[in-house]
């Protein structure tokens, strides 16, 4: 666990990288709601 934290600090590009990694997973996630809630009604 230590060790997790250690390197979040000594890479903040990567940490970064997830974050927009997560962004886009996000934005996939509301277009495929909204699709299906469009195709529904």
């Amino acid at each position: 666990m230590i060790g997790g934290t250690h390197m979040c600090t000594d890479f903040p590009s990567l940490r970064e990288e997830t974050a927009s990694f997560d962004e886009a997973i996000s934005g996939i996630l509301l277009h495929e709601i909204a699709t299906s809630l469009r195709s529904s009604q």
